[in-house]
């Protein structure tokens, strides 16, 4: 177990790493620059992450326990499906907008696929435990009442997709965060949409 000094060096080491690596790409970071920037030995940096490849694993899984650790995907639905979505739609549109999300989908995009392996682990661990996650939730939904889902697993990609929309390309080609409102317009709209295309059928339907 680490020390309390000894994690929050290795907390300030993957800070710089993981700014630098979006900065530059992977290629474009060496373990010394990695040391000079977060201001430590590169003893130290190999002390701690044995290879770039190791840092750049630490890194992904690191943003990976912090979706998981989010509050905004609850495990279970206890009632105001509305609320519920906008609550997850404004975790998850945040994640795109803070500077951390966008570091992260930026490595994902552009690095991860030198390293097979790591795709995997960060894929299962990432991206599909949290539609895993959505479609149980939205289960619990039908399952209520308040929604009609037939695949759980399909609406999960509808709503995800709905509320990720462009932000995350548009963050990543440069263009400025957008503003509180337009993040909430953006979320009201995806919200509304998924509510409507998964409203409650009429007992009569028999579609």
């Amino acid at each position: 177990m680490k020390s309390s000094g000894s994690a929050r060096k290795s907390e300030m080491m993957l800070k710089a790493a993981q700014r630098l690596f979006a900065e530059a790409g992977y290629e474009g970071v060496s373990m010394d620059l990695v040391a000079k920037t977060a201001g430590v030995s590169k003893a130290t940096l190999y002390a701690h992450f044995e290879s770039k490849e190791k840092l750049f694993a630490e890194i992904l899984e690191a943003e990976n326990g912090r979706i998981e650790d989010g509050d905004w995907i609850p495990e279970r639905f206890e009632g105001d499906a509305e609320g519920v979505l906008r609550r997850f739609a404004r975790g998850m549109a945040s994640f795109f907008v803070d500077g951390r999300g966008l570091a992260v989908y930026r490595l994902f995009v552009t690095d991860l696929h030198r390293f097979p392996e790591l795709v995997a682990r960060f894929h299962a661990a990432g991206p599909l435990a949290m539609r895993s996650r959505v479609a149980r939730l939205l289960a619990q939904m039908g399952e209520r009442g308040a929604l009609a889902i037939d695949d759980p697993t399909v609406a999960a990609d509808h709503l995800i997709a709905l509320v990720q929309g462009r932000l995350p390309f548009d963050r990543s080609i440069g263009l400025p965060p957008p503003s509180d409102a337009e993040i909430e317009r953006h979320v009201e709209s995806a919200v509304r949409f998924f509510l409507r295309g998964y409203a409650p059928r009429n007992p009569t339907d028999r579609r």
